[in-house]
C-alpha cells in the first residue's frame, strides 16, 4: 500500500490520496466452444423439508421427501417418497432414512432442487449428517458452496468400498432462490401451475410436484434456446454469463477471474447497489 500525502495544498497534513499497489496474476483467456453438442440432463427432481415449532420452542422437522422427475421411464413406478415424523423414533432417524434412500436412486447422479434451501431446510440436515459423523466414522462428506453468507450449493458423498475400490455416490442440491426471488406460490403463478394447490405445512408431496414442474420447464427453456443445462449454472447470475459465452462472445475472449484473492481485490472498487 502506497500513501502519498499534498502538504502544500492541506494544512491540516491530513491524506487527500489513498493509492493501492498491488501486482496481479496474469488472468487467462475463457474461449468460448460452440461446436461442442452438450446432451439435455433429465436427471434432475425436488426436495424440501416442513418443520414446525414444538412446546420448547424449537423447529423440528414434521416431514421431509424428494420428487424425481416422473416423466423419464425408469420413475413411472416409483417417482418420489415422503417421510413423516411419526413414522420413526426420532427426526434425526427420518432425515438418516431419506437422505440414504436418494443415495440409491439408480445411481444417477440426480441434482435436487430446493427452494429457499439455504436458509433453512440445509441446516437440519448438516446438523443431523454431522451428528452421525461424530457418533460413527465420518460417513457423510460435504462440499458447501457459499454465497453472500448463503449456501447456495451442497454437495453430499459416501463411499461405499467394493472390494477395497472406492465407489463413490453422491447427490447435489441446488437453491432455487438462486434463480428467483419469489415464494413457491408465486413462482406458481408466473408458471401457469393453477392444477397444483400450494398448502404450507400439510402438501409436502404437492410443493414438490409444482416445483418440478417450475424447474423442467425452465430448464428446457434454457436448454432449448441456448443448448445449456440448467444445472451447470448455480446461479442467475453465472447462467447469464454462461449464456453470453455461448450466444454473444463467438469472435472474442474476456479474461477469466479464477483466483479468489484477484476477485476480492476488484470486488473493493464496487460502489453502489447491484453490480451484477
Amino acid at each position: 500500500k502506497l500513501l502519498i500525502q499534498d502538504k502544500n495544498s492541506n494544512k491540516e497534513n491530513k491524506i487527500i490520496n489513498y493509492k493501492i499497489s498491488k501486482k496481479l496474476d496474469n488472468v487467462e483467456a475463457i474461449i468460448p466452444n460452440k461446436s461442442n453438442f452438450e446432451p439435455f440432463n433429465e436427471f434432475i427432481g425436488t426436495f424440501g423439508i416442513e418443520t414446525k415449532t414444538n412446546k420448547e420452542g424449537w423447529e423440528e422437522v414434521i416431514s421431509m421427501g424428494y420428487q424425481l422427475n416422473y416423466y423419464l421411464e425408469e420413475n413411472k413406478i416409483d417417482s418420489g417418497k415422503v417421510f413423516w415424523r411419526y413414522q420413526f423414533k426420532s427426526s434425526e432417524e427420518m432425515v438418516l432414512e431419506c437422505i440414504n434412500r436418494m443415495f440409491n436412486l439408480n445411481n444417477r447422479n440426480y441434482v435436487f432442487y430446493c427452494h429457499n434451501f439455504g436458509r433453512k431446510d440445509l441446516f437440519f440436515i448438516l446438523r443431523t449428517l454431522s451428528d452421525y459423523n461424530d457418533k460413527q466414522v465420518n460417513y457423510y462428506q460435504f462440499k458447501p458452496i457459499v454465497r453472500n453468507d448463503h449456501i447456495i450449493y451442497l454437495e453430499i458423498k459416501i463411499n461405499e468400498e467394493k472390494e477395497n475400490k472406492k465407489n463413490w455416490k453422491s447427490i447435489k442440491f441446488i437453491d432455487t432462490m438462486n434463480y428467483f426471488q419469489l415464494s413457491l406460490p408465486e413462482l406458481m403463478r408466473e408458471f401457469e401451475l393453477s392444477s397444483f394447490y400450494f398448502n404450507n405445512g400439510f402438501m409436502l408431496k404437492e410443493n414438490l410436484r409444482a416445483l418440478l414442474e417450475i424447474m423442467l420447464e425452465f430448464n428446457m427453456i434454457i436448454y432449448s434456446k441456448f443448448n445449456l443445462n440448467l444445472t451447470k449454472s448455480l446461479t442467475i447470475s453465472r447462467l447469464s454469463l454462461d449464456i453470453f459465452l455461448r450466444k454473444f462472445n463467438s469472435s472474442k475472449s474476456i479474461p477469466a477471474i479464477t483466483q479468489l484473492n484477484m476477485y476480492n481485490f476488484i470486488s473493493q472498487a464496487y460502489f453502489g447497489g447491484i453490480t451484477e
